[in-house]
């Protein structure tokens, strides 16, 4: 396995399950690419028979600004050789590496639906905290 799908890799995999199927294609595609070529938008596109507007999103689900972006860090990877760690080294670097982009991916997930029930939990204690106050004020006394 070359080292790139090390870099890059991984952080569409932890991706994988939110995308739509068109995002998928895009995504194997990049997943078993082993060949540097034309990535460019225009080419992508018309070789996956996909818009050029579904690789900008397959990008940004992924945590890139856009597909420029995400071009760039996967055509950066294919240079990225270390020649000085080799075998078991490199399997532990490449370990690490995709250990850390799935945790932070998982850790960006858990903010996310911390932070919807934090919301959830302050208009909940408003919307009660409304409600006393108004029975307070129009209590009817028989």
């Amino acid at each position: 396995m070359s080292y790139y799908r090390k870099t890059i890799v991984p952080n569409i995999e932890a991706h994988y399950e939110n995308l739509s199927a068109v995002e998928k294609n895009i995504a194997d595609f990049f997943i078993s690419n082993e060949e540097d070529m034309d990535f460019s938008s225009r080419h992508i596109s018309s070789m996956l028979y996909v818009s050029e507007a579904s690789l900008s999103r397959f990008a940004k689900k992924c945590g890139y600004k856009g597909y420029r972006e995400f071009v760039f860090k996967y055509k950066e990877s294919f240079g990225e050789k270390d020649h000085q760690i080799t075998g078991q080294m490199r399997e532990v670097f490449d370990s690490y590496q995709e250990l850390l982009n799935k945790s932070y991916n998982l850790a960006d997930s858990v903010f996310t639906v911390l932070s919807r029930h934090i919301v959830y939990y302050f208009l909940s204690s408003l919307i009660t905290e409304i409600h006393v106050n108004i029975g307070h004020r129009y209590t009817f006394r028989i």
